[in-house]
């Protein structure tokens, strides 16, 4: 997941940048995100109507139904994340597990304009530096909250924005180190999987994000070369929104408990074609629309 908030800052940047406008930046977000977001959360619904506990009438007449379809469809989802009767024998209750981070990368949208506008003024490497210092300061303050006190909260709240927003300029400072026609070299990327794999957690935290974002972005731009395979569309959103409502499906069969290798191998098909159909006929018809 981290990974992804590193990729989102590298992408995100380029994105903005090459926009005609905010308005222009803005809508190609939006269309980019919310179709098949929306389609997401009807997915996941509909899935909660077959698999629920309830009588159907008590799951349709349920607050809990309603709250979970109008808060994820804000963005909202940590306000409920489970349908009623639906999955509550399961370790995680959630419908989909993975729009958590969704909220965070909306909110990093809507930074990014002001973040380039105060690189343009103040100085790219500077503005990096001072919010990942921040942002650093903000997990380590929540870590120290949470060995001292063990409660859990704490560790809630050192994962959320603040806290992820290192990832998100460390991504970003590559964006601009590419920019420049500078190669991230070898030694970087591998000196950055050891720091962010090193066991003492504080430094991990304040080094990590860093290094973490040296090894994506080398990988990134020197080694992840598919051939023609982006010839088919880009999957990965799709990827992203539809894997866990089906895992959660799986486990509820008991498919894995039954044949763990043959039902992985067929949950990845599924996701994969789904994914595929989601680019073809929902995302990207949405992102070939001109903004008028």
């Amino acid at each position: 997941m981290n990974a992804f908030f590193v990729i989102s800052g590298f992408l995100i940047c380029m994105s903005c940048e090459r926009a005609s406008s905010i308005f222009d930046y803005a809508i190609k977000r939006l269309r980019r995100v919310y179709p098949a977001y929306l389609v997401a959360i009807i997915f996941t619904f509909l899935i909660g109507v077959l698999f629920t506990k309830l009588e159907l009438h008590k799951f349709f007449t349920s607050s809990e139904t309603y709250r979970y379809l109008a808060y994820n469809l804000i963005f909202l989802n940590f306000k409920q994340v489970s349908l009623p009767g639906v999955f509550s024998d399961h370790v995680d209750v959630g419908m989909n597990g993975s729009l958590w981070t969704l909220k965070i990368e909306i909110m990093f949208y809507a930074l990014v304009p002001f973040l380039l506008i105060a690189c343009r003024r103040l100085g790219t490497t500077r503005v990096l530096l001072i919010g990942y210092v921040l942002s650093v300061t903000y997990r380590v303050g929540f870590l120290y909250l949470f060995d001292a006190t063990g409660d859990e909260v704490y560790s809630r709240f050192g994962k959320q924005l603040p806290g992820q927003l290192c990832f998100f300029l460390s991504g970003a400072f590559f964006y601009f180190w590419a920019k420049s026609n500078r190669a991230v070299p070898w030694w970087a990327a591998l000196t950055g999987i050891v720091i962010y794999n090193v066991p003492y957690d504080y430094l991990q935290i304040s080094l990590g994000p860093f290094g973490l974002a040296a090894s994506v972005s080398w990988f990134a731009l020197n080694a992840m070369h598919f051939g023609r395979f982006g010839k088919y569309g880009d999957m990965s959103y799709g990827i992203y929104v539809y894997h866990f409502p089906l895992v959660q499906v799986a486990v509820s069969l008991g498919l894995f408990a039954a044949n763990p290798y043959a039902s992985t191998f067929a949950l990845c098909l599924i996701v994969l074609l789904l994914s595929l159909l989601s680019w073809k006929y929902v995302e990207n018809p949405w992102l070939r629309r001109r903004t008028s």
